[in-house]
């Protein structure tokens, strides 16, 4: 974060891969001075403590559940495929995630 600050032309929003990426984003935003939201936005792809960042991120929420029962289910069909009576299913399962629009994003300036 710190280098993309660093740069002649800031960006005016960045996409953190997860919530720990993102504590590294807000403390560096704020050690250069800048405020989020206002000067930058932020968002990410964790959801784990999104809410309690300040300001609240705007981030993907995951749907933790769904995505291990997804993965148990292809894990018996891969150990045990016969117990079902039919082939393992697929290796690619796409379970959308829900974009929590919060107060760390804002329109660029």
């Amino acid at each position: 974060m710190k280098q993309l600050l660093d740069l002649p032309t800031q960006p005016t929003a960045v996409f953190c891969y997860d919530d720990i990426t993102t504590l590294g984003a807000y403390k560096a935003t704020r050690a250069a001075g800048l405020q989020i939201s206002r000067d930058i936005s932020v968002a990410g792809f964790d959801y784990f403590f999104s809410s309690y960042l300040d300001p609240s991120l705007t981030t993907i929420s995951q749907p933790m559940r769904e995505m291990g029962e997804q993965a148990m289910k292809l894990l018996l069909d891969l150990v045990a495929p016969s117990r079902n009576n039919k082939k393992p299913a697929k290796a690619q399962i796409v379970i959308p995630g829900q974009l929590m629009i919060r107060e760390s994003t804002s329109a660029p300036r």
